[in-house]
C-alpha cells in the first residue's frame, strides 16, 4: 500500500458495499465458504478460534488477560483489511455490559474462523482504504492498518501496525518530548494536524446492524 501525507498513509480504494450480500474477492469460492463460516459464529450456530488464547468461544465471549468474559456484538462491516481477496468480519463490541469496549475480527483461516481483538480506542472509523485511527493516551495516537503476517500470541494488540502517529518518550527541558511520523519519517506537528484531517475526510466503510436478517444474507455474498 502507497502511504502519503496528505492521506495519512494508505491511499484511496475501491467504494465499500452497501449491502451486507456484497464483498470483493479475487478467490470468489474462498469468499463464499468464508462467509458462510461467518454467519455460522454470528448465529452462534459454530464458534470461532481466539487467536491469542486458541481456545474456541462463542461470539459471545471476549478473552483478554487471560480471562473469558461476556460480550455484545452491536454492528459489523465486511472488509478485506489485508486486501488478499477474502474478506473479514469487523465488529462492535460491548464488553461485561461496557459499551464500544473494543473490536472483534473474525479472520477465515484454513477453514477456521480466527477472532483477533483489540483493545477500547484501539480501532475506529474505519475508511475505505482500510485506514483507522486509534489511541492509546493524549501524546500516543494515530492512523494505523491491520497486518495479520505480525501476529504474536505473546504480543498483545501485534496485528495493529502505526502508520502516521505520535509518540511521547522522555523530556526536553522540563517539557515532555513528542514526536511525530508518517511512513516511517518523522514529521513536524502541522504536517501531523494536517495528516489527520485528511484521514477524517476518507470515506467511512458501511456498517450494518448485527441482526439475524442481514447475518443470514452473508452466505448469499453475491461473487460475479
Amino acid at each position: 500500500m502507497f502511504l502519503t501525507l496528505s492521506a495519512c498513509g494508505g491511499s484511496a480504494s475501491a467504494e465499500p458495499s452497501t449491502n451486507p450480500q456484497d464483498s470483493p474477492s479475487t478467490e470468489p469460492s474462498v469468499e463464499v465458504d468464508a462467509m458462510k463460516a461467518f454467519r455460522e459464529v454470528l448465529l452462534r450456530n459454530s464458534n470461532y478460534r481466539d487467536a491469542e488464547s486458541g481456545e474456541m468461544l462463542s461470539i459471545d465471549q471476549w478473552f483478554e488477560l487471560g480471562e473469558t468474559v461476556e460480550c455484545e456484538a452491536q454492528n459489523y462491516a465486511v472488509f478485506d483489511l489485508d486486501d488478499d481477496g477474502t474478506s473479514e468480519i469487523i465488529l462492535n463490541m460491548d464488553v461485561r455490559k461496557v459499551k464500544d469496549y473494543g473490536t472483534l475480527i473474525l479472520r477465515y483461516e484454513e477453514d477456521t474462523v480466527v477472532g483477533y481483538n483489540l483493545w477500547a480506542r484501539g480501532f475506529g472509523d474505519l475508511k475505505s482504504d482500510g485506514t483507522f485511527v486509534y489511541s492509546g493516551g493524549a501524546f500516543d495516537h494515530g492512523v494505523g492498518k491491520i497486518d495479520f503476517s505480525a501476529f504474536d500470541p505473546e504480543v498483545r494488540h501485534s496485528i495493529m501496525e502505526k502508520v502516521c502517529y505520535c509518540e511521547s518518550g522522555g523530556y526536553e527541558g522540563e517539557s515532555l518530548k513528542v514526536s511525530y511520523y508518517n511512513d516511517g519519517a518523522e514529521i513536524t506537528p502541522d504536517d501531523f494536524d494536517l495528516a489527520l484531517k485528511a484521514q477524517d475526510e476518507k470515506e467511512d466503510v458501511t456498517w450494518f446492524d448485527y441482526t439475524d436478517d442481514n447475518v443470514k444474507a452473508l452466505a448469499e455474498v453475491d461473487t460475479v
